[in-house]
C-alpha cells in the first residue's frame, strides 16, 4: 500500500499491486484496459481513470458539474494534477518499458501481473465455467500442454475464436475433461463470457508461464528454482509448444508415469517436480565426470 493526501479530506492508503485491490476494482481496471487496447481511451485517458479506481474516487454528476463551473486553466490544473497521480499510483499496471536498439523508449505495455485467479467460477451461456486455482496448481500436465498450444494459436492469430478455444481448455464446468467435439461446443458458449473476462484470463495464463518457468517457485515448503530447466529462446526465436509434447512422449517412452494418456493426467506439479529432480541429477553427473 502507498498513501496519497488530499488537502482537506486527509491520508488514504492507495493499493500498490494488483493483488491489494478488490476483484471489483480488478474488473473496472480491465474493462478500461480493453476500451484502450481498442482505441475508445488513449493512454492519457487509461492512466487517469485507472487512478480514480485504485484511489476509490468517485465521479458522479456533482463532481462533473462542479468541474464544469471551472476556469479553463483552473480545469487544466485539475487534469494535470490527476494525470500526475496516475502516472504515480497506476504504474504497477504496466510493464516497465524497455529500450529499443536506437535507445528509445519502447511504449508502456498493460501488464496484468498476478498469479491469483480472481475469477474461479464464471458464468455466461448458462454454463458455470470453473477454471485453474492460483498459480495452476490444480492443472494437469495435459490441461498444462494444451493451453500453451492454445495461447500460442491465440497470439499469433488474435482472432476471438481461438480465444475461447483457449478459454475452455481452462475452464469447464466442474473441470470434467471432455473430449474435442464437446470442447467444440462449449467453445461457442464461451464467445458469450465478457471479452476483458476472456483477456484477463489469457493474461493471467501468461504470467503464471512467465514465471513458473523464470522463477523459483514454494512446493511443500520446499524452493525449487524452476527457471535452470527452461532457458530464454535466442534473441528473435519465438517460443513454442512443441517442447511439452515432446516431453509427453520422452516420460511416457520411459514409463516414469505411464502412457501419453496417464502422464497427461498428472498434476503439472508432479512433473515439474520430476523434471526438476531429474535436471538435479543430470547436474550431478556432469559435475563428477568433469
Amino acid at each position: 500500500m502507498r498513501t496519497l493526501e488530499i488537502p482537506g479530506k486527509g491520508i488514504f492508503d492507495i493499493p500498490s499491486d494488483w493483488d491489494e485491490l478488490s476483484v471489483v476494482q480488478i474488473k473496472e481496471i480491465l474493462k478500461l484496459s480493453m476500451k484502450m487496447m481498442v482505441g475508445q481511451l488513449d493512454f492519457d485517458q487509461f492512466v487517469v481513470k485507472a487512478f480514480y479506481v485504485i484511489s476509490g474516487i468517485k465521479r458522479n454528476w456533482l463532481s462533473v458539474f462542479i468541474e464544469k463551473k471551472l476556469s479553463k486553466r483552473k480545469l487544466e490544473l485539475k487534469n494535470a494534477n490527476a494525470y500526475q497521480c496516475g502516472e504515480l499510483y497506476a504504474d504497477f499496471l504496466f510493464k516497465t518499458p524497455e529500450l529499443d536498439e536506437e535507445g528509445n523508449q519502447k511504449p508502456w505495455e498493460f501488464y496484468y501481473n498476478t498469479v491469483v485467479n480472481y475469477f474461479p467460477i464464471i458464468h455466461a451461456s448458462g454454463v458455470a465455467f470453473s477454471g485453474p486455482k492460483t498459480y495452476l496448481q490444480d492443472l494437469t500436465f495435459g490441461e498444462f500442454r494444451k493451453a500453451i498450444d492454445a495461447m500460442n494459436v491465440y497470439a499469433k492469430s488474435k482472432d476471438e475464436a481461438s480465444l475461447d478455444d483457449f478459454f475452455v481448455v481452462l475452464y469447464r464446468p466442474d473441470r470434467t475433461p471432455l473430449p474435442e467435439a464437446d470442447l467444440q461446443a462449449l467453445a461457442k458458449k464461451a464467445s458469450k463470457v465478457p471479452m476483458y473476462i476472456k483477456m484477463s484470463v489469457f493474461l493471467w495464463f501468461t504470467t503464471c508461464v512467465h514465471y513458473l518457468t523464470s522463477s523459483e517457485v514454494e512446493i511443500n515448503g520446499r524452493m525449487l528454482d524452476f527457471k535452470m530447466m527452461f532457458p530464454k529462446p535466442e534473441k528473435d526465436k519465438k517460443e513454442t509448444g512443441l517442447g511439452w509434447t515432446s516431453l509427453l512422449f520422452s516420460m511416457a517412452k520411459e514409463g516414469v508415469f505411464g502412457d501419453t494418456d496417464k502422464t497427461d493426467s498428472k498434476q503439472l506439479y508432479d512433473v515439474l517436480m520430476y523434471m526438476y529432480d531429474n535436471h538435479l541429477q543430470n547436474l550431478r553427473a556432469k559435475t563428477k565426470t568433469a
